[in-house]
């Protein structure tokens, strides 16, 4: 007689370490991202104003991508 045994699904640990190469590179993006922001405002390049909307975008992405499993 065949029973149904349900199964847990794990994950690899090669998953979590990509999920952490990915994180570090989206950080070190957003970095980059948020310095060439400031750079852009203060030497009041022709595009300025789209810095601006760099900086934001580079500050709302380290919030979000900066909390890590443990």
């Amino acid at each position: 007689m065949l029973t149904d045994v349900p199964t847990k699904i794990v994950l690899p640990a090669p998953t979590i370490e990509w999920a952490m190469w990915a994180n570090e590179h989206v950080l070190l993006t957003s970095y980059i991202l948020g310095t060439f922001s400031i750079l852009t405002i203060i030497l009041q390049f022709s595009l300025w104003p789209i810095g601006i909307y760099g900086l934001i975008l580079a500050v709302f992405i380290i919030i979000i991508e900066y909390p890590r499993s443990g």
